[in-house]
């Protein structure tokens, strides 16, 4: 009977983690391959361009300053992880130098409140196309409800031309409201376990 309780502690455990999902990208669309913006809502000029087979949205077609936005299910107290590669249109009228700059911002939806802002540079010398995403960014933030906006701004710039793509937000590994991995919860319940068996063979 002692064997089926620490059995059962274990197989505990070890399904807990097994239901415990890994970090998840939150962003629908994240890489604009269908050719659309599905998903994304957008304020100004925002299109969906071709780079040599890959797809980017430039924001700000014409070098109009504009936002692209989408609404993410996230948790209250929760770290996340941004991340997201970035660059700009290369025409014959490309900016000549940097910085080419735009924000991105979270907002907690519900609230209305400014979560964070991140402040970019865009612009990159060694540009090889006219549609490129060359440089990439990290950056973090915590959400404070279940609601909350993910925004690429180039309107405090009054310009366009940014291009993003391959955008990532997940939960950070360790954060506020997550829950362990699953290698964590069973190699701790096996550590349970060798130490119940070892305080059993003392006594």
């Amino acid at each position: 009977m002692k064997f089926i309780k620490t059995s059962g502690l274990l197989m505990f455990a070890l399904l807990a983690g097994n239901g415990t999902a890994q970090a998840q990208n939150l962003i629908s669309n994240p890489d604009f391959e269908t050719g659309l913006l599905t998903s994304w809502t957008v304020t100004g000029s925002v299109a969906v361009q071709n780079a040599g087979g890959n797809q980017v949205a430039e924001v700000g077609v014409g070098n109009s300053p504009s936002t692209l936005f989408q609404n993410l299910t996230t948790v209250g107290a929760q770290l996340y992880n941004v991340t997201f590669d970035r660059g700009t249109f290369d025409p014959p009228t490309q900016p000549a130098s940097g910085p080419w700059l735009f924000d991105v911002v979270l907002t907690d939806t519900l609230g209305a409140t400014e979560l964070s802002r991140q402040t970019f540079d865009a612009f990159n010398v060694a540009q090889t196309g006219q549609y490129r995403t060359e440089l990439s960014s990290f950056f973090t933030f915590t959400a404070t409800s279940t609601s909350t906006r993910i925004t690429f701004d180039t309107t405090p710039y009054t310009h366009g031309w940014v291009t993003v793509d391959n955008i990532v937000v997940s939960a950070a590994s360790g954060g506020g409201g997550v829950a362990p991995e699953p290698g964590t919860l069973a190699l701790g319940a096996l550590g349970l376990v060798g130490l119940i068996a070892a305080r059993r063979r003392k006594h």
